[in-house]
């Protein structure tokens, strides 16, 4: 671990959290003289220690040890946002963080608890794990779209032939709402059904005037 650097975050950290050294010292049980060597990287601090620094500035530790510097096995938080997102549906309590391997070397963890059951998988097992999810989702949608419902009738043929239900005056209002018909600010983009029902909206009152 470099000393320096996460005595600079302890610093900082500290300072965010509008806590003196003394005030952080008796929150750890430890003198102002020693948070004093902490935060000039005077003194390598013990793991436990950086533990207890962490709690008591209501952070995690990883933001002590590596924030603003490499980490190479640290899992990819925006690739696999939408798999978390997934798993956390399904009930899973998940908890990320780093795990000390060892010769001042760090590894994500991500554990996984369900029903009183706990998976522990460092980088290696998330990948295979996302990408095993990924190529099952892929194979059910593909699936789906060879399907005979699917080959019949495409969603947008279903929603013109009943185009009638979707167009009403509340429907077309919320549309209008959407891409800022009255100036308002814009807000989302329209799905499938309102795409179909404001064409036919500009059909019958915008292109033919």
């Amino acid at each position: 671990m470099n000393n320096e650097k996460i005595g600079n975050n302890i610093k900082k950290w500290r300072k965010l959290k509008k806590l003196t050294q003394q005030e952080l010292g008796l929150l750890i049980d430890k003198n102002v003289k020693s948070i004093q060597r902490y935060e000039t990287g005077v003194n390598p601090i013990p793991i436990d220690v950086l533990s207890n620094i962490a709690k008591a500035l209501n952070i995690g530790i990883d933001k002590l040890i590596y924030e603003n510097s490499g980490f190479s096995n640290k899992i990819e938080n925006n690739k696999y946002d939408p798999f978390i997102k997934l798993l956390s549906s399904l009930g899973y309590e998940i908890e990320q963080f780093p795990l000390y391997i060892g010769e001042d070397n760090w590894e994500d963890v991500l554990i996984l608890k369900k029903e009183k059951k706990e998976l522990q998988l460092n980088m290696e097992d998330t990948n295979v794990l996302f990408s095993d999810i990924e190529k099952y989702i892929d194979f059910s949608v593909h699936k789906m779209e060879n399907s005979t419902e699917f080959k019949d009738e495409s969603i947008e043929d279903k929603i013109e032939n009943s185009i009638d239900k979707y167009y009403t005056d509340g429907f077309i209002e919320k549309i209008k709402e959407q891409i800022g018909y009255y100036g308002s600010e814009y807000i989302e983009p329209l799905n499938t059904a309102q795409r179909l029902v404001w064409e036919k909206w500009k059909e019958e009152n915008i292109d033919k005037k």
